[in-house]
């Protein structure tokens, strides 16, 4: 029977909307540049009879508070951090998309002994190690550019999903993404897009101790499989799952998405600490 999902908002500031339902270890989703948590309701829905199920959106996202100043990917690690406390865990399954599987492998960086378990999706280890100047501000003015001339991002929402998803993905889905671009927060949005090329975790991989599962996806245009794969090779007994589909591999295939994190979850140990 699936758990009833409450929302709740936690502080300091900036405060931070979670999505949760369940009981038992938490496992925590965050979402990408163009997403809130919205999109893991799948997910919730197929893990919360199992475990404490959450889905945040991030600073300067969804009902979140908005923040001063660029994003730094440490502050949001702290925020982390900060629903681990809230649930009053000292450690949590983190499971993270594109760039929330950046974040959650910086947070591995920062606190890894509040880390239980990774499964990394759709994600890579940041292109700031092989991009050139040029390619890393050619990124970032390919999404900001339209908006700067005064395009809104609802204007760039249909090429924005047709760049995520494959050609086959249901029409619900890409419905579904629309609602979500539209919620974007411009200036949040843009201040993500800039903290994507400065990323690099490389040299984390290696000293991976948790468990860890990689997710790919074999038409994704975003992160090719090639990354994924280059991260099973470098993340110490890790387990690697493909699939078809695009980029959000969890709204285009989320019976595959969901039955790849509960088989992982299972060999998991079950967590006995107290916080």
């Amino acid at each position: 029977m699936t758990a009833p999902t409450s929302i709740i908002k936690i502080g300091p500031s900036p405060r931070l909307a979670i999505a949760y339902a369940g009981s038992g270890d938490l496992v925590l989703f965050l979402h990408g540049v163009g997403g809130n948590r919205s999109n893991w309701h799948a997910q919730i829905e197929a893990l919360s009879p199992f475990y404490l199920a959450a889905a945040w959106d991030m600073r300067g996202y969804g009902d979140s508070d908005d923040y001063d100043g660029p994003m730094s990917i440490r502050d949001v690690c702290h925020d982390v951090k900060r629903v681990l406390d809230h649930f009053a865990v000292p450690k949590a399954h983190i499971v993270g998309l594109s760039l929330g599987g950046m974040i959650a492998q910086e947070f591995y960086r920062h606190f890894p002994d509040c880390v239980r378990s990774l499964v990394l999706a759709n994600t890579n280890a940041g292109p700031a190690a092989d991009w050139t100047p040029h390619q890393k501000q050619e990124f970032v003015d390919l999404r900001r550019t339209p908006l700067m001339s005064g395009l809104s991002i609802m204007d760039c929402a249909p090429a924005i999903v047709d760049s995520l998803v494959c050609d086959s993905t249901a029409s619900a889905v890409r419905d579904d993404l629309m609602e979500s671009l539209g919620k974007l927060r411009q200036e949040s949005f843009l201040k993500a897009v800039e903290t994507v090329v400065q990323f690099n975790s490389t040299e984390v991989l290696a000293t991976i101790a948790v468990p860890t599962l990689l997710i790919g996806s074999t038409d994704d245009r975003v992160t090719p499989i090639k990354d994924i794969r280059d991260m099973a090779a470098l993340i110490p007994k890790a387990r690697l799952v493909e699939m078809p589909g695009g980029h959000l591999s969890n709204l285009e295939n989320p019976d595959k998405f969901n039955r790849a994190i509960i088989d992982f979850l299972a060999t998991v140990p079950q967590g006995r600490e107290i916080a």
